[in-house]
């Protein structure tokens, strides 16, 4: 596939989750809490102003109330707003510098972005705080494939996977760096796990077809060249960063 044509692994396969608040060292006045978990409500209906608008009402009530910066970061991206989606993402990291969330979800915005250094120093931080977060080496993995760096890009989803093995979206990742590698038995497992776990990922199910295809033209090959795979074959597959909704 070609690099320009990628996006980043998206975030709705993992925002279903409620706020986990025992994050927040001061839950404060509860009204915060209601606003925070209706501005979830309202995002879910992609009804995203209003989600907005109740996540700032939050904060004002309680502004250390690290959730609903949480809930406004993912509604800004979800609006395409990156950079405001970051400095969000920033405001809760200074209110609680151990949220591990806002790291990971700060990660995936610079990586949209194309700050890529940024955003594995942001995934490793996150990494560091809590070293079993699957998603933060999800987002690392894509911006280390970015930097054409794809042995450690493969580690790192191998890494996600064994936190969380029924991540499609992670093995189709998987799938896309190991036929670019031109380790086309290991690409098939990958991108047929993740059909076995979710039919109907389109990149999944593009990406097997294609290596098949490369795969009888090479004389059922195991490996070929990354020359060969021709480096990111399908033009229409995407990827897109995984922010993660507290839980």
């Amino acid at each position: 596939m070609g690099r320009a044509s990628r996006k980043k692994q998206q975030r709705r396969e993992q925002q279903s989750k409620e706020p986990r608040q025992q994050l927040d060292s001061n839950l404060g006045n509860p009204s915060a809490e209601t606003y925070t978990q209706n501005g979830f409500i309202l995002w879910r209906k992609n009804k995203l102003e209003e989600a907005i608008a109740e996540f700032r009402q939050a904060i004002r009530i309680n502004p250390d109330f690290t959730n609903a910066y949480m809930g406004l970061g993912i509604v800004l991206e979800d609006q395409g707003k990156l950079d405001k989606a970051a400095a969000t993402y920033r405001e809760a990291i200074q209110i609680h510098p151990s949220h591990v969330e806002a790291y990971t979800n700060l990660g995936g915005v610079l990586y949209r972005q194309g700050k890529l250094d940024e955003a594995i120093e942001a995934c490793q931080q996150a990494i560091k705080i809590d070293p079993k977060f699957a998603n933060a080496y999800t987002n690392l993995a894509n911006a280390l494939d970015d930097k054409d760096k794809p042995e450690e890009a493969i580690n790192a989803y191998r890494k996600a996977l064994k936190l969380n093995p029924n991540d499609a979206d992670t093995y189709t990742n998987l799938g896309i760096v190991l036929q670019a590698q031109g380790n086309l038995d290991e690409a098939i497992s990958a991108f047929s796990q993740a059909l076995k776990i979710n039919p109907a990922i389109a990149q999944a199910n593009i990406g097997l077809r294609e290596t098949l295809q490369l795969k009888n033209l090479f004389g059922n090959s195991s490996t070929v060249s990354s020359e060969q795979s021709g480096s990111r074959m399908w033009l229409g597959l995407s990827r897109n960063p995984r922010p993660e909704e507290p839980d």
